[in-house]
């Protein structure tokens, strides 16, 4: 079993502590945290991030939206609690949002378990 706190903070009103995500919903927070942290926020690992912020301020070309494609996947390759099994980046048809969907199951079950997808829009 996994365990991260929730990263809203909120405290549990029957033990007053920080609530706690498990599992899918640990490791879907951490994956989310991933691709909205842009390159260079973290002071001490500069080289960690997504870089989906150049999305955007810019209309993507589908050669850009490849190069993200590959970015991210090599920066949530880093979260070992998940097997990414497929990664899309698309652009909505009027250009004005960039969706995420990311793909994964748990490292610590069945590779033919059930799937989890996380979709983030910017």
């Amino acid at each position: 079993m996994y365990k991260d706190i929730d990263f809203l903070l909120t405290k549990n009103a029957l033990t007053n502590f920080l609530d706690v995500k498990t599992d899918h919903d640990a490791v879907s927070q951490t994956l989310k945290n991933m691709v909205l942290t842009g390159i260079g926020e973290k002071l001490f690992y500069p080289g960690f991030g997504s870089g989906v912020e150049d999305l955007l301020f810019e209309i993507p070309s589908n050669l850009l939206l490849i190069e993200k494609a590959i970015y991210l996947r090599a920066v949530l390759d880093t979260e070992k609690r998940a097997i990414i099994t497929d990664l899309k980046i698309t652009k909505s048809k009027d250009e004005t949002e960039v969706t995420i969907t990311i793909t994964y199951y748990l490292s610590n079950e069945n590779p033919n378990s059930i799937l989890t997808t996380l979709t983030i829009n910017l």
